[in-house]
């Protein structure tokens, strides 16, 4: 991933979703992949912003001339989960972020934002990712039918060896 941009890996994915398995494998965690399939499927991860989108000022720059992009902006993905800060700051940082990158990485923020990347990449599933490896299966609280595996538990012995 490292001269292309999320949307174009993303485009790429989603027209050959075998690629997870080859070029795109899981390399370990923090990766850009994981970070940015965790917070667009995992509920843990939602970001706590509007469900509108917010009012910004598309760059207009070509691709590869914006101040910006998504992959170098994703050590601030934390802020947007941060409950210790302030909403309006986290509204502010997502849309600078969304006013430095190109539109169509400004659409992959506002999917992330809202946890709809299928919108843009169908074939980018949450079950092909967890398949991946790339996310846990959500726990469902038990509500699957599987008891939890029993371990069978023993007594004590009474006999003293006498």
């Amino acid at each position: 991933m490292a001269g292309k941009f999320v949307h174009e890996v993303l485009s790429e994915i989603n027209k050959d979703p075998g690629l997870l398995d080859t070029i795109y494998k899981p390399v370990g965690a923090g990766s850009p992949l994981e970070i940015i399939f965790k917070h667009a499927f995992d509920p843990k991860f939602k970001f706590l912003l509007p469900d509108t989108a917010p009012p910004f000022t598309k760059d207009v720059a070509p691709l590869g001339m914006n101040p910006s992009r998504v992959q170098s902006e994703l050590r601030r993905f934390g802020v947007f989960c941060d409950p210790k800060i302030s909403n309006n700051r986290r509204e502010i940082v997502f849309i600078q972020i969304l006013e430095s990158v190109h539109p169509d990485e400004a659409d992959v923020m506002l999917a992330i934002k809202d946890q709809d990347l299928g919108r843009l990449y169908p074939n980018i599933t949450r079950r092909l990712l967890e398949d991946a490896g790339y996310l846990s299966p959500l726990s469902d609280g038990g509500s699957s039918g599987k008891s939890p595996p029993r371990t069978r538990k023993t007594r004590p012995s009474t006999n003293t060896g006498s």
